[in-house]
């Protein structure tokens, strides 16, 4: 939302307004609500209106269903209109512990739960700006660099950041976040960004009963520690350490949450990658969101639409 009297209408700044329009009608990474269009009519140039007339009058209708976020600046009278059209241009950030497996993993439910947001993650206009930290531990550093660029160009601070960390909670039972985990949450609190800490223990974690059964078949060397894993329920199930199965200690500090005869280091490894790209056509969107159980993909999915 803009007023009516921001500094990207004079005519003075021309060159900006056209970096705007262009990130509105061809990257397509937001909608334009305000002024309405008939006053941007009046307000644009009569080439500019000519040029995007017709999508800014398409955008004021989708605007109506949009689940983006509506933001307007607290200053709009008198902002920096370089900013403001560099801002607007810069993607949404996601910062991930490593793209090959998070990363991916963001996609694939994407994919399966909220499909109109997969043209944010590829084309030529990458509006999901997918980076890694390079483990749970250098989140904080990249947060730092990442939100210290964005600072620079926000027009003001009543806007979103649009940066936001995703991380898993390591939690050996339910809310028992990592000392890793809670540093994340901290520093993007302290910063102004957003962060997600996952409600599992990981994101093999959100790995449905049925696909991974079926690719227990696919994978032998699996099918032991896949039918234990699968056995589980309730937190053992949401925190079981697939990729390097179960400590003694962890055993003792869970108390109850585990069968007596748990046997130790049963794990199916580093398979997240193998899996998606193996079973990914196979899984479905109810199998997804039954193993969640709680809406909590839906409402990460929630939190990237409204900041894209």
């Amino acid at each position: 939302m803009l007023s009516e009297s921001c500094p990207i209408f004079s005519p003075g700044a021309e060159a900006y307004l056209q970096d705007l329009l262009f990130t509105l009608a061809i990257k397509r990474c937001h909608l334009l609500i305000r002024p309405s269009v008939a006053r941007l009519r009046q307000l644009l140039p009569a080439h500019l209106w000519n040029l995007y007339g017709d999508f800014l009058l398409q955008a004021s209708k989708e605007a109506v269903n949009s689940s983006q976020k509506w933001v307007h600046s607290g200053d709009c009278g008198h902002c920096d209109v370089a900013k403001l059209a560099h801002f607007c241009e810069l993607p949404t950030v996601l910062i991930v512990e490593n793209t090959a497996t998070d990363g991916e993993w963001v996609k694939f439910i994407i994919s399966k739960l909220r499909p109109r947001l997969a043209r944010y993650t590829g084309g030529r206009h990458i509006g999901l700006d997918i980076r890694q930290a390079g483990g749970i531990g250098e989140i904080p550093k990249e947060l730092e660099r990442v939100v210290d660029r964005y600072r620079q160009v926000l027009p003001h601070d009543s806007m979103p950041l649009r940066v936001i960390a995703l991380a898993d909670s390591d939690a050996i039972s339910p809310g028992n976040l990592s000392p890793d985990a809670r540093e994340v949450r901290r520093i993007a609190s302290r910063l102004g960004a957003i962060s997600h800490i996952l409600a599992k223990r990981t994101i093999e974690n959100y790995v449905p009963d049925t696909s991974l059964r079926t690719y227990a078949v696919r994978r032998p060397n699996h099918a032991t520690a896949i039918r234990f894993i699968t056995s589980l329920t309730g937190p053992a199930r949401d925190h079981y350490p697939m990729k390097v199965g179960l400590k003694e200690a962890e055993i003792d500090a869970t108390g109850n949450m585990y069968p007596r005869d748990t046997p130790l280091g049963l794990k199916v490894g580093d398979f997240i990658i193998d899996f998606m790209n193996d079973m990914g056509p196979l899984v479905d969107a109810s199998e997804l969101r039954e193993r969640d159980g709680r809406n909590e993909l839906e409402d990460f999915l929630d939190l990237l639409e409204e900041n894209l």
